[in-house]
């Protein structure tokens, strides 16, 4: 069943839609990167809500790519605002995370994100050829990758999940291969 109709603007209707991932309750969230928003669908593709909108104010987006969600919240990352914005499962922002002098590297356009076992949250960096790591408030723990070919260099990686046994698997779209650290 088709849900949208091609670069169009109104409620329900996907432009350039990024990510999807479904709730415990079988909502289903979609970026809709070029319409600076997330929205909402019943199981049945019905539009339910949407959030976010143009900007780059907490809460607003201007590219919204990667989408992990909670038990509790949706965590989005915001390709070209460079950050990662936490919202409630209806819509209402939380919290975001921006680059901090901690981090070796700041933010540069992040796309995929997970969370760890441990509810850290794992960020493809894609610009910077990385993936960070947050802890579940937010603040910066580690990154590793870095530009290159080599085993555990990365060329613009776009996706991460973890497995039951606490690898990351990262897509490393320009090397084109999938790493496992």
């Amino acid at each position: 069943k088709q849900w949208y109709q091609r670069r169009v603007r109104g409620e329900g209707q996907l432009s350039h839609p990024y990510d999807v991932k479904v709730d415990q309750e079988s909502r289903v969230f979609v970026t809709d990167s070029a319409n600076f928003r997330v929205q909402v669908f019943s199981p049945q593709g019905h539009f339910l809500f949407l959030f976010g909108g143009k900007g780059s104010k907490p809460g607003q987006m201007l590219c919204p790519w990667g989408l992990y969600i909670t038990d509790s919240t949706v965590i989005i990352a915001d390709f070209k605002n460079n950050n990662i914005q936490t919202f409630t499962k209806e819509g209402e922002f939380i919290s975001r995370i921006k680059s901090s002098k901690e981090q070796a590297v700041a933010l540069s356009n992040p796309a995929g994100l997970t969370s760890d076992r441990d509810g850290n949250i794992l960020v493809c960096d894609r610009s910077n050829h990385s993936v960070q790591i947050f802890d579940s408030a937010g603040k910066f723990v580690s990154r590793f990758g870095g530009k290159g070919s080599h085993l555990g260099g990365m060329k613009y990686p776009t996706s991460v999940v973890t497995d039951s046994s606490g690898n990351i698997i990262v897509c490393d779209a320009f090397n084109h291969r999938v790493q496992i650290f």
